[in-house]
């Protein structure tokens, strides 16, 4: 009688090792799927970061013409900093430069700092409040955007 109970006790577990084992193997395969479609989400998004990374080399890389000139003004670098700004916005045509809300410093040998703020709309066209700075200098008749940070 004993070992009767005892194989019943053995047959049971077998059957619970076995549902235990299939359940945590259909377990598995479903954080495997998705792991599979995490990766293939993280992939398209590097994808498109790497997209946006090389428009935005390719904007700050086109020097914006200007005048031939050995002396350029602060007021100059004001201007050119608006221009570099407007190439790094969603929607340019919306910019508005607030009055009285822009600072600048010359770094000597034609090199500028600029920082100020404008209203433009974002991606989803909602007008925000950016604060940007940039960094430029200007050679042989053009200037050029050292750097271009944009923040909301």
């Amino acid at each position: 009688m004993k070992t009767k109970f005892w194989m019943i006790g053995c047959i049971i577990l077998a059957v619970y090792a076995s549902i235990f084992t299939l359940y945590h193997q259909q377990r598995i395969r479903v954080w495997s799927q998705r792991l599979d479609e995490w990766q293939q989400a993280v992939k398209e998004r590097d994808s498109v970061i790497t997209e946006l990374q090389e428009q935005v080399k390719k904007r700050q890389a086109k020097p914006t013409p200007a005048p031939a000139r050995s002396d350029v003004s602060l007021g100059d670098a004001l201007y050119m900093a608006k221009e570099f700004v407007k190439k790094q916005l969603n929607y340019p045509e919306s910019a508005k430069f607030p009055m009285f809300q822009v600072d600048g410093k010359t770094l000597g040998n034609n090199r500028f700092w600029v920082e100020g703020k404008v209203d433009a709309k974002n991606a989803l066209g909602a007008e925000l409040r950016y604060k940007y700075t940039v960094e430029l200098h200007y050679d042989n008749g053009y200037w050029y955007a050292d750097s271009v940070d944009i923040q909301p």
